[in-house]
């Protein structure tokens, strides 16, 4: 499971993951940044992941390899009101699967899991409830990748399957 990022104070905006360092994660003036403190802009960040969800859908779509008829959306939202969750999770719909699935063994491993997150996304958007099944997931031999926004999302399914990224496929 992963641990809460630290932010320097005052800094006026977050890092990005690749921003995170040693220095800059837990030192004394740091505070936790607190996820999606209230609804609204919880639901904004959900309609920006899903966009870019979207815009990854588009690419795997213009895509002629016949790997991506077995490339999915995995519907594990339960956003839609407590009725339809129950019916949902009585269907086995569970909270914090990943977000899409990419259902072709490669590199020894037997699949490829990615959780779609906004562009501007931080380590500390992964819940527990999907890092933990990250956790499941990778122990039973399947890759698992935390994407922030469409086109790492792109690069790391076409990294997975071996497909040069830079051209039309």
């Amino acid at each position: 499971m992963s641990t809460p990022v630290n932010y320097p104070r005052g800094s006026g905006k977050s890092l990005s993951p690749a921003q995170e360092t040693p220095a800059t994660a837990g030192a004394d003036d740091t505070f936790d940044l607190e996820v999606c403190p209230d609804a609204r802009e919880q639901a904004k960040r959900r309609r920006r992941e899903q966009a870019e969800q979207i815009a990854y859908f588009d690419q795997v779509r213009a895509c002629r390899r016949p790997e991506t008829a077995l490339i999915a959306a995995l519907a594990n939202e339960n956003a839609a009101g407590k009725a339809v969750g129950v019916m949902r999770w009585k269907m086995g719909v569970r909270a914090g699967l990943p977000d899409i699935g990419v259902f072709v063994p490669r590199g020894g491993y037997s699949g490829l899991f990615i959780e779609m997150k906004c562009s501007d996304g931080v380590a500390s958007d992964v819940r527990a409830t999907q890092a933990a099944w990250h956790d499941a997931l990778e122990a039973s031999g399947y890759r698992v990748v935390v994407a922030y926004g469409w086109r790492r999302a792109w690069a790391v399914t076409c990294d997975y399957l071996g497909w040069d990224d830079t051209h039309d496929h």
